[in-house]
């Protein structure tokens, strides 16, 4: 029975759904197939993807054809569509239309989250699975606002712009809000927006809002009083736009004009427009509330978006009404017809119960229409009782009384004014139709005037009051005024008589107090004809008022000639004809009138201030050459500052007496004078003259005779104003001789004036003890024996050459002051001139003590002076005077001998400068040569000497540098043992001196680099440093923060441990002994690292035919080294000599251990074969007594020999290897 079983492939199909009403299973009829799910298949032993399929458009898939043998999975991952779907039922299928018997395990979430598993389907018995459906559930939103339906018509519209936030919306299921399960609730966002996301789709709910407190209740959807929505059947797209209208209230009214006073608006009663309206109040939120609105063009207000108030109610108030809108009194107001109307009160309505979403109306302000009355209180300036272009003043603070009735004394008082700055009053809201009296009480100073027209009266009467109300309701006023004139009284009677002029632009001054206690001062000047007013004036106070002329003189012109005037009599003016006031006298200036009592509104006129024409005297004292009593130009020559007096009795009876000196040309004069009888007398002789002839002037007089001293001239008669007494002259007769001379500035000291030296201006010369005014010409001498002196010497000069003149005499030595010339003989009419006294300028040595950082002997821009240097002068003038002197350096270290005379001097430093060391000390400049000699550096103290001075140098920048005291770390290095050996221990010690003059402070570093071939053993160390570099480094550095003392050497060194390693090169020529050299080992050394402090030791060998061979150590470095063999010997049996190629390298950084002559001069060399051999006596560099061997290996063709040369030698004379 051979037999071939065969098994039927079955299949797996399914559905991909979603679950509408929830049921769990798929049912055709209801639910929604799912088209283009992915469903995979998968083995269930391993989890291996077998197949995938997607779902048709009934939401059906299928595997066919599979193996019954395996066990299968399906998976099915979420579908990305529909949108908002989520994982739902697991439905295991049926296998043969029966249900699995084992296995077909449902799995959500598996093997990740939104994919779900049928697990462990077993088709082994070759029949179908069916119905392995995967159902998925649907979400959907719901969204929508709560607005404020402005407009009320139960839509959201354009017109509805406010949102709600904060109130609640539930989501319930079931038959109502009241008795459904809320699924869950939210509150709306500032932008009045709620939602609720991810809800199941299919479904029926109701969106239940919570009605917002304040609010009136709106509408749903559209539908009014409703706060419900009902969702049907929430499509897969969601339910979005689900809004809630709602209500708000308004308060409502009018300001009007209540014509019949009744509080109700009537028709036809018209509006008042932009009368602001206030509402203030706390809503039922706790919000406080205040709004202001400005009624409209029919005085309407309105108040909107309002919630209901809080138990206080809402508070209305009306404002100021605009005064465009003209004058009202108050009227009625009304209530509205909110729920709780209010409270009334005087333009307030309060306690306003606002329900809620309710628009109250009918909050009236009634106003009652009133008109005004007005006019000015001005100064009736022409006084014809009317207010017209002449009347500009105006009265300002009098109080004008508003009067209900038909006069002052019977009317009711309603108001009361006061005129402004402009003189205006005015009463508002006056009530029209009635009959009213206008009361001025009477300002105190002022005139009775008119009252509208009325002379003498205060009373304005007005009956039934139009509606335009009354204006220019004016009461003029009068002021009163002082008058007068400012003449000239030619003949002096107190009258101004026909013919006598006005005076102009004399300055006139009102003062005093009115009647009121205000102080009045003010000035101005009388007019072209004299005239002068003060107008405006109110009643003065009871001391009157006064008026004052001005201090100084007038000044007048007459005849062409201008005077000042003298003062005339002052006359008081009269009121009403009757005189009032009391004037000074005509010896008192300035002139017044006082006592001035002026009524209200009178007039004070003919004020007189009269002056009078002064009388002049004029004269001249002069040299009178041919002694004729003329003054004959331009030969008789005035005399100056001689005396004149002036003695007599004026108009008023005064004593008169007066000096002046003539001028430079001999004139003098006396003018302004009062009238009056004069004499004038010339007490002192001119000096240098005699008595000549006195003449009488142009009004006569009596003069004295020439014999006569003092000169006088007397009974001058001038007692009518104007008249003059001219050419008075008083003739002398001159004394002649004259002594002249110079004082002049002596550059060059030689006693000479040269042309280009100068004069000394103000220098005082004195004649025989007499001061001649400063200059150094006497005139008008007579005969006789004179000295000269000059007793202080001239400012900024030494004395210098004094040189007598063409009188002869005897002038002072230069050492002697003061200079004198002496026994100068002067002739009858002679001159002795040129008497000179020369002076020479003073000269000056300057310089500066400096830091000189740099040492360079210059004083750059960044090197500062140094101040408080003691400096001293030493020296001998051009006198032979010994000269010594000191002073201190400023504080840029700075300084200056001034007024030294002429000579040979020196400048030093006694003390070097604290904290310095001696500089380079300059010798100074004079004139752009130098001049002097400076003392070298190393010697102390410094100077500068030999500075020849002439009259007038400058000898500068005489300098003395110093250094600023530093620290100056100082390096040494020695090493141990005196020579470097290979693989022998040496060390470098490191030393530092401090060789400055102040301590180190911080940081220091010392930087070394190690000769050629020699590097670091250790890394350096030493108490107190903090070093670096590694063993086989060439360079290292150490730092230290240990205070040096000036001069001090550290207690701390740094030792180095150094090896020696060097490199060798070995070469071989036809005739030529080899000679070994390190090839990085200079031929002769030096430390670059600390500046050559510590040589490199190289040992030189004996001289050898043709070169000279160079060795550090015997045999160092051959034993080891790499050799490259360039010769063949004859037989491959090495020898036991060594042949050694033409070149020879060590290996790098290679030291041989087994040096066998440390601290030995050996010298070696090749023969011409290449074979070692001994050329300067290899024994000798051997120890004595010791026997000393090295093995070496031989190198042929590259290959290492097993053969060995022992090579060995004992020290001592004439030892041989």
């Amino acid at each position: 029975n051979y037999n071939f079983p065969e098994l039927r492939r079955p299949s797996v199909s399914g559905f991909v759904y979603i679950d509408v009403n929830g049921s769990g299973v798929r049912e055709a009829g209801t639910d929604l197939a799912i088209a283009g799910a992915s469903v995979r298949l998968l083995d269930a032993s391993n989890g291996n993807l077998i197949n995938t399929a997607s779902t048709d458009a009934s939401g059906a898939y299928s595997f066919t054809g599979l193996d019954p043998l395996i066990a299968y999975t399906l998976e099915q991952p979420l579908p990305a569509s529909p949108v908002g779907i989520i994982n739902g039922p697991i439905n295991p299928g049926l296998i043969n239309a029966l249900a699995c018997v084992s296995g077909c395990t449902a799995q959500a979430d598996t093997p990740v989250a939104d994919s779900d598993r049928i697990a462990d389907i077993d088709l082994s018995a070759g029949t179908d699975g069916t119905v392995f459906n995967f159902g998925e559930i649907q979400l959907a939103d719901i969204a929508g606002l709560v607005y404020v339906d402005a407009d009320r018509n139960n839509a959201l519209d354009a017109a509805d712009t406010a949102r709600i936030a904060g109130v609640i919306v539930r989501l319930v299921q079931g038959a109502d809000c009241a008795t459904g399960t809320e699924l869950t609730n939210t509150s709306t966002d500032a932008l009045g927006a709620f939602a609720f996301a991810g809800q199941l789709a299919f479904r029926d709910y109701l969106l239940c809002q919570t009605q917002p407190p304040g609010y009136g209740n709106g509408n749903a959807n559209g539908t009014p009083g409703v706060d419900q929505i009902a969702i049907a059947d929430l499509p897969a797209v969601g339910s979005l736009n689900n809004r809630f209208g709602e209500l708000v209230g308004s308060i409502a009214g009018s300001v009007y004009i209540d014509q019949n006073q009744d509080g109700t608006r009537n028709p036809g009663e018209l509006g008042i427009e932009n009368v602001p309206v206030t509402l203030t109040g706390t809503n039922v939120l706790g919000d406080l509330v205040n709004q202001t609105v400005n009624t409209d063009i029919n005085g309407d207000y309105q108040f909107g978006d309002l919630l209901t108030a809080n138990a206080a109610g809402y508070t209305v108030g009306e404002g100021a009404i605009p005064p465009v809108a003209g004058v009202f009194n108050d009227g009625q107001d009304a209530l509205g017809n909110a729920a709780a109307p209010g409270t009334l009160g005087n333009d307030v309505l309060s306690a306003i119960g606002l329900a809620a979403g309710q628009q109250a109306s009918g909050y009236l302000f009634g106003e009652l229409q009133a008109t005004a009355i007005s006019g000015v209180v001005y100064v009736d300036a022409d006084r014809n009782n009317a207010l017209d272009a002449s009347d500009p003043l105006r009265i300002a603070g009098v109080s004008v009384r508003l009067l209900e009735g038909n006069s002052c004394a019977t009317g009711v008082q309603i108001g009361s004014a006061t005129s402004n700055a402009a003189g205006a009053y005015q009463f508002l809201s006056v009530t029209v139709g009635r009959n009213y009296a206008i009361c001025q009480d009477h300002p105190a100073g002022y005139g009775n005037g008119n009252a509208l027209g009325v002379p003498g009266s205060d009373e304005i009467l007005i009956a039934n009051l139009p509606l335009l109300g009354v204006a220019g309701n004016n009461f003029g006023e009068l002021v009163g005024s002082i008058a007068g004139r400012v003449y000239l009284d030619r003949n002096n009677n107190t009258t101004q008589d026909a013919g006598e002029p006005g005076i102009a632009g004399v300055q006139i001054t009102l003062s005093g107090n009115d009647i009121n206690g205000a102080a009045v001062s003010t000035s101005i000047a009388s007019d072209a004809s004299g005239d002068f007013l003060f107008a405006d004036l109110l009643r003065s106070s009871a001391a009157g008022y006064r008026l004052t002329e001005q201090a100084a003189q007038p000044v007048v012109v007459d005849g062409g000639v201008t005077f000042l005037t003298v003062n005339g009599a002052t006359a008081p003016g009269a009121i009403s004809g009757v005189t009032v006031g009391n004037a000074t006298s005509v010896a008192t200036v300035p002139s017044t009138v006082q006592g001035i009592v002026l009524p209200g509104g009178a007039d004070s006129l003919q004020n007189l201030f009269a002056e009078v024409l002064p009388v002049g005297i004029t004269g001249s004292v002069f040299l009178d050459l041919d002694n004729n009593g003329e003054r004959n130009a331009p030969a008789d020559s005035g005399i100056a500052a001689v005396r004149i007096e002036l003695s007599g009795i004026d108009d008023l009876g005064q004593p008169v007496a007066l000096s002046v000196d003539s001028d430079a040309d001999g004139r003098f004069a006396f003018e302004g004078l009062r009238p009056g009888n004069y004499t004038l007398t010339e007490p002192t002789q001119p000096l240098n003259t005699l008595n000549g002839i006195t003449t009488a002037g142009s009004a006569g007089g009596n003069a004295s005779a020439v014999a006569v001293l003092p000169s006088v001239i007397a009974a001058i008669d001038l007692s009518l104003p104007g008249t003059r007494s001219d050419d008075n002259r008083f003739a002398e007769v001159p004394a002649s001789g004259v002594i002249a001379g110079r004082v002049w500035l002596d550059r060059n000291n030689d006693g000479v004036i040269d042309t280009s030296e100068l004069g000394i201006a103000d220098v005082l010369i004195e004649l025989s003890g007499t001061d001649l005014g400063g200059n150094a010409i006497s005139r008008s001498l007579p005969p006789g024996q004179y000295t000269l002196t000059e007793p202080q010497q001239p400012a900024d000069t030494f004395n210098g050459i004094t040189v007598p003149g063409t009188g002869g005499g005897t002038a002072t030595a230069v050492a002697a002051v003061p200079s004198v010339i002496s026994s100068i003989e002067l002739l009858a009419n002679g001159e002795a001139v040129d008497n000179h006294f020369g002076e020479i300028p003073p000269a000056s040595i300057a310089g500066r003590i400096w830091a000189d950082n740099d040492n360079d002997g210059v004083i750059d821009a960044d090197e500062s002076g140094i101040s408080g240097v003691t400096v001293v002068l030493s020296g001998v003038d051009d006198l032979g005077a010994t000269v010594s002197m000191s002073l201190t350096s400023d504080g840029e270290g700075r300084y200056a001998f001034d007024g030294l005379r002429p000579g040979t001097y020196s400048v030093s430093e006694p003390q070097q400068p604290s904290g310095t060391l001696n500089g380079i000390t300059v010798a100074g400049q004079i004139g752009g040569t130098v001049i002097g000699t400076a003392t070298p550096v190393d010697v102390v103290p410094s100077s500068v000497s030999s500075i020849v001075i002439a009259p007038g140098d400058a000898s500068l920048d005489n300098n003395f540098g110093e250094i600023p005291e530093s620290p100056d770390l100082k390096v040494s290095k020695r090493h141990e043992p005196a020579r470097f050996s290979v693989n022998n221990p040496g060390r470098y010690v490191i030393s530092v001196r401090n060789a400055g003059n102040r301590a180190s402070t911080g940081e220091y570093q010392v930087s070394d680099r190690l000769p050629a071939g020699i590097v670091l053993a250790a890394t350096p160390a030493g108490t107190g440093w903090l070093c670096d570099g590694a063993i086989g480094d060439s360079t290292f550095s150490c730092r230290s923060t240990r205070v040096l003392a000036a001069g001090e050497s550290s207690p701390d060194v740094i030792e180095a441990s150094v090896s020696v390693c060097l490199r060798w090169r070995r070469v071989v020529a036809a005739g030529l002994r080899t000679h070994h050299r390190p090839r990085n080992l200079p031929r002769s050394g030096g430390d670059p690292a600390i500046g050559g402090a510590v040589r490199q030791r190289l040992v030189r060998p004996r001289q050898q035919p043709a070169v000279a061979r160079w060795w550090r150590s015997a045999l160092a470095g051959l034993d080891r080294g790499s050799v490259r063999s360039v010769q063949r010997p004859a037989s491959r049996q090495p020898d036991h000599r060594p042949r050694w190629p033409l070149s020879h390298r060590r290996s790098a950084g290679w030291c041989d251990p087994e040096s066998a002559f440390p601290r030995s001069r050996c010298v070696g060399g090749l023969g011409r074969s290449g074979q070692w051999r001994d050329d300067a006596g290899f024994a000798g560099c051997l120890r004595p007594g010791r026997r000393h061997c090295r093995r070496l290996r031989e190198f042929m063709h590259g290959t290492e020999h097993r053969v060995q040369h022992r090579h060995c030698a004992r020290g001592g004379a004439g030892a041989r290897r």
